[in-house]
């Protein structure tokens, strides 16, 4: 417990605590930084808050347009992009404290209105406005410069801020301006301390979240006018917010006092970041949490007791699965034939048809796995030993299966292939390609591509596994679109192939990644800096894994969610598959498949992937999908997707801004019509803007 002091003034900063202040739960600090290229520190212990400023929610009122008046478009745009797994929001609506005409129960209305449209976009999501409540003490402090006794000014600040408490009823957690406006820490953390008791004696339930500055105060007329905080001093205003509140957020404009560009590397912010990190560090201050959530669509399952007549449990037959077209395609060598393709309807599970066999010959095993191009042609496998390896492509599901690769003996091209194997990108557009990994020592990667519309008569060599794998049973690859990809097989670690398809030199080593095999990549997510893979788990654990790293760091690797168990059915080999589609939210569907357990449809929620394709490789996207708002525009412009770089040009060419790993560019003091150059994983795309 920590110690509770009545008399506050005459005790050492340090010792400083707002009263009742006891044991809580973990410490969150926001990222609210706009400095130029700053970079993404979520894996550093920062978590993401979403702030939406006046001119991102409102619009001026038609009848005074001096005012502001909730814009529901502009809303439901912000909800939207805010609208992830443990999504927090903070939006920054100023104008309504000092208008005279919005009295407390029409403000509390109005941030009612808003607050709702994100509270029935986004399931669970916290809220809350910077200043409500109360006002910062620090301003008026700053103007009463000594004019008043204490007493007189600490009424005169609650007075001032009676209006801000019904709407204050509104939030999920207050957020409180606690910005500094000299090297007075004593007293600013007398401040500090006054304005959380302030808020406990109105409402002691809920969460304080302060928003801090590493700068001074930007007051008109201060000596120290936006200057950088001493170290020293942000040390000791981290440690007392650390002791009397539940959280931070760390805001800053992107100007210091001479109102120049301030960037990321600059010494007076890594000077602060130093600190910070420490901060971080010995306080254990954790990022913000990743909570998948998986639901289950559909199964047809050991476990679910209703496995299909045509699926033997104990034959290890069935191992291959597909997705596309809006149905589930099931390779099988079940049957009199042998070999069968089942079609099951993707959103229910319901049986639909099976394919046309004629032509599917030959192989050690006839027919092994599919999958299904952006566009729908659905591609098969068998699998070739010494034996030949083909490839097959149906251009609709009427159709009969055309021959696409014949190679007479698999050992000339790297031994076993065809257990599994991986389909990307798009046939009619021709960028669809058929990647694939041999099972033996050591195992050779190799792509089926397209040339001038149609399809290439050989492979590729991609690129050779290391000789130090003992062996590679179901080796798989999982293309990223940036040109590298992971690499998977049973028994064996995860490995990465750069971009220039030289191998990682360093694999995952966990054991935990040892049983599984079939990895899909699912996509990368901003919000968390983490790539996303799903391996099918076999032995003990028959289904699928999701599996977050650091993209190129296989040492951060972790499993996050599991899909359930489709039963318990022996599988000695280790068979299962894995394919991905996702729903209009970008969610990921996953469809699993265990020998001799069934197969099912799973989706997987909170990921809070990036928008960047439709499909397992996610590499084709409207850009016109990157939207910026508002616009026209008055103090800053948000963009959908996070941007590695964002330049904005005047309409005579002339480069005016430029911004790094962001996803809001400030336009205060411009005026007119300017071009806006953002680049993103997705690519390039320019967008017109006017600030007004």
């Amino acid at each position: 417990m920590k110690l509770r002091f009545n008399t506050l003034f005459f005790l050492p900063a340090f010792l400083l605590l707002a009263e009742n202040v006891t044991c809580k739960e973990a410490f969150v600090l926001y990222d609210a930084m706009h400095y130029s290229g700053k970079i993404d520190l979520t894996s550093i212990g920062f978590s993401r808050i979403n702030l939406f400023y006046e001119s991102s929610l409102t619009k001026p009122d038609p009848t005074n347009t001096a005012k502001l008046i909730l814009d529901i478009d502009k809303i439901n745009a912000a909800a939207t992009a805010a609208n992830y797994t443990n999504s927090v929001v903070c939006t920054d609506i100023e104008q309504w404290f000092t208008d005279s005409s919005v009295g407390e129960t029409e403000m509390a209305s109005r941030f009612t209105t808003m607050f709702d449209v994100f509270r029935t976009k986004i399931a669970g999501v916290k809220i809350g406005n910077y200043g409500l409540a109360p006002s910062a003490l620090c301003v008026s402090r700053f103007y009463d410069n000594g004019a008043s006794n204490e007493t007189t000014l600490i009424n005169n600040w609650k007075t001032s801020n009676a209006k801000r408490w019904t709407a204050a009823g509104t939030v999920d957690f207050f957020a409180p301006t606690v910005y500094i406006c000299k090297p007075d820490i004593t007293q600013w953390i007398n401040d500090l301390v006054t304005t959380v008791n302030e808020i406990k004696t109105h409402d002691a339930t809920k969460k304080i979240i302060v928003f801090i500055w590493p700068q001074y105060y930007n007051k008109s007329g201060s000596a120290y006018y936006k200057q950088f905080i001493d170290t020293a001093i942000w040390q000791q205003m981290l440690e007392a917010v650390y002791a009397n509140c539940d959280g931070a957020i760390i805001w800053s404009s992107n100007t210091d006092e001479n109102e120049n560009i301030v960037t990321w590397d600059d010494s007076r912010v890594q000077a602060m970041m130093g600190v910070t990190k420490t901060f971080i560090a010995d306080h254990n201050i954790p990022q913000t949490l990743l909570t998948p959530v998986v639901t289950t669509l559909w199964e047809k399952g050991a476990t679910a007791g209703n496995l299909p007549a045509w699926f033997t449990p104990a034959s290890s037959k069935t191992y291959g699965i597909g997705a596309g077209n809006g149905h589930v395609y099931v390779a099988t060598r079940e049957g009199t034939s042998g070999k069968n393709i089942v079609v099951y309807n993707a959103a229910s599970g319901d049986s639909i048809t099976a394919l046309n066999m004629t032509g599917i010959t030959g192989g050690t095993l006839v027919l092994s796995d599919v999958g299904v191009t952006e566009d729908g042609k659905i591609i098969a496998v068998n699998m070739g030993n010494t034996t030949a390896f083909k490839i097959y492509m149906y251009n609709n599901e009427a159709a009969a299966p055309t021959l696409l690769l014949n190679l007479p003996n698999a050992d000339d091209e790297g031994g076993r292939t065809g257990d599994l194997f991986t389909v990307t990108g798009n046939y009619s557009k021709g960028t669809a390609k058929i990647w694939t990994a041999s099972a033996t020592k050591p195992s050779i990667i190799y792509v089926l591509e397209m040339e001038n519309g149609v399809w290439k008569t050989s492979r590729r060599l991609v690129s050779t596994m290391p000789t130090s794998i003992t062996g590679a049973s179901l080796a798989c690859v999982a293309p990223k679109p940036d040109g590298s990809m992971y690499w998977k097989a049973g028994s064996q670690s995860l490995w990465l192939i750069n971009a220039d398809a030289t191998v990682n030199t360093v694999s995952n080593k966990l054991s935990t990644y040892a049983d599984e095999n079939s990895i899909k990549y699912l996509g990368y997510s901003s919000t968390y800096n983490l790539d996303y893979v799903a391996l099918f788990a076999y032995r003990t654990d028959e289904c699928a894994e999701i599996v977050s790293l650091t993209p190129g760091d296989l040492s951060t690797c972790k499993m996050i969610a599991r899909t359930p168990c489709l039963g318990l059915n022996a599988n000695v080999g280790g068979l299962g598959d894995v394919d991905v589609r996702y729903d209009a939210n970008n969610n990921p569907i996953l469809y699993v498949v265990a020998a001799n357990n069934g197969f099912g449809a799973y989706k997987v929620e909170g990921l809070a992937l990036d928008p960047t394709g439709t499909t397992t490789m996610r590499s084709v996207i409207d850009k016109g999908n990157l939207n910026i708002f508002p616009n026209p525009a008055t103090e800053v412009v948000n963009i959908s997707e996070m941007a590695r770089s964002v330049k904005l040009f005047s309409a005579s060419g002339q480069l005016v801004k430029k911004a790094f790993m962001t996803k809001v560019l400030h336009v205060e003091g411009l005026q007119g019509v300017y071009l806006m150059q953002i680049e993103s994983q997705i690519g390039k795309v320019t967008k017109r803007l006017l600030v007004m």
